[in-house]
């Protein structure tokens, strides 16, 4: 039987044919996420937190606050971040965000005062974060409008090798020399990177190339050359506050982002509670960080074959189930490996779930005037992590009984990603219309 033009489109997309630029979009990408938000959302104060104590004269207890208030912080000075992108560009606030971030992990090895503390962490949490989960979906959707997911699944592995490699260097650092030299490492890192943004292309027609390496879906670039034809933008954000999609993205994956750190907070002293050595209990983290590496990829697989918005509902899905399993379920070794290994997996996929949602909704010209203002919601629900494990571990009086709890949150997740649309077509001043 004959072959249809279509047929051949889908099968060469499904490749995910991306090219040599391609790759080493991906092989940056990845580099960016692993001294992006995640190292500095919870997993560097597993190295931090004492000698940062000892700098500024208080108890680590007040570090860990400190960082919690931070986090709140840098929501509202994200907020400006999605403006100046669709104003300076991506790459260049890219360059300007990691360079800041990176000076700024060099001040952190030199502070003894704790309200400049939680400024300079205010600060870098939100350029490392906003530079993983903004700027790069803006990115790759530029690049790559119908193959983002198999792209983002790639390049969001590089969160794992914050676990990997950049706590070991920490750790490291500051064992043979001192806390100031190991920032000044990871700070000197960052800074190359920032500085390599500058001389990325804004898109691929910059260097002659075109979107998903030349086999990209023609609708998408039909509608992307619409988008670049008008001068009026293709969403405005009255026109997205009053769409379903905005909030069920916001709320449904925010939910997400509530749990994971919400369950990994206690991860440690709770596999200690239940029997295991401390030892074997921290060398959790670095295999929860191995099985992300691998769930990063399948995710975005799965988004690439199957759509993002059933990729969503089975990760949130998943992410209840574990939360069951180390909660509701029965403890033993069976429910303990599904719990961790679930839990893990999927940890390294949510990261580029939410971005590519939003590209394919909203369209890679759009994305960041929309992401303006989605990024800060998912991250004040995911800022309240600590508080929720709170309540919640009052309410029942267990950390097993606080993990059920989360897993009910996110199955109210995958229910409100359920009701979402894969993609949507617009044109400016126009309804959008479903697609599917």
């Amino acid at each position: 039987m004959e072959t249809t033009e279509t047929e051949k489109t889908e099968k060469t997309k499904k490749r995910a044919h991306i090219g040599r630029y391609g790759w080493l979009l991906i092989i940056f990408g990845a580099c960016v996420m692993m001294m992006g938000g995640p190292l500095w959302d919870a997993i560097a104060m597993n190295a931090l937190s004492g000698g940062l104590a000892a700098n500024i004269g208080v108890a680590e207890a007040a570090i860990l606050s400190g960082v919690t208030i931070a986090a709140i912080i840098q929501v509202f000075i994200v907020l400006g971040y999605g403006f100046l992108m669709t104003r300076i560009g991506t790459r260049f606030l890219m360059g300007a965000l990691m360079v800041l971030s990176g000076i700024m992990v060099i001040l952190l090895g030199h502070i003894s005062n704790y309200v400049v503390f939680i400024i300079v962490w205010a600060i870098n949490l939100s350029c490392a974060s906003f530079v993983g989960m903004g700027c790069l979906g803006e990115l790759f959707g530029k690049f790559f409008p119908t193959k983002k997911g198999f792209v983002l699944g790639w390049a969001t592995c590089g969160a794992a090798f914050s676990t990997i490699l950049c706590v070991p260097i920490l750790n490291q650092g500051i064992a043979r020399v001192s806390m100031p030299f190991a920032l000044l490492i990871i700070g000197l890192i960052t800074l190359g990177l920032g500085v390599i943004c500058f001389f990325i292309p804004h898109s691929p027609e910059k260097i002659g190339k075109l979107p998903d390496n030349g086999d990209s879906d023609p609708i998408a670039l039909e509608m992307i050359e619409k988008s670049k034809e008008s001068h009026e933008p293709v969403w405005t954000r009255a026109e997205a506050f009053k769409n379903k999609n905005f909030w069920l993205i916001s709320i449904g994956y925010g939910l997400l982002y509530l749990v994971t750190p919400g369950v990994v907070m206690q991860l440690i002293p709770y596999e200690i509670s239940m029997g295991m050595a401390p030892t074997m209990a921290m060398g959790l983290l670095m295999i929860f960080a191995a099985i992300g590496f691998a769930g990063s990829f399948v995710t975005g697989i799965m988004d690439q074959r199957i759509g993002v918005r059933l990729t969503g509902i089975i990760v949130c899905l998943v992410f209840g189930i574990a939360c069951l399993c180390g909660g509701a379920f029965p403890f033993n070794w069976l429910t303990n490996i599904l719990f961790v290994g679930l839990l893990g997996f999927f940890n390294g996929g949510i990261n580029n779930i939410p971005m590519s949602h939003a590209v394919s909704v909203y369209g890679s010209e759009s994305f960041s005037r929309m992401w303006t203002f989605i990024f800060p919601i998912i991250r004040v629900i995911s800022a309240c992590a600590g508080v929720t494990l709170a309540l919640f571990m009052n309410a029942t009086g267990s950390t097993r009984g606080a993990y059920t709890l989360f897993g009910i949150l996110a199955f109210v997740g995958a229910v409100l990603v359920f009701f979402t649309n894969e993609r949507l077509e617009k044109e400016p001043g126009k309804a959008p219309v479903v697609v599917k």
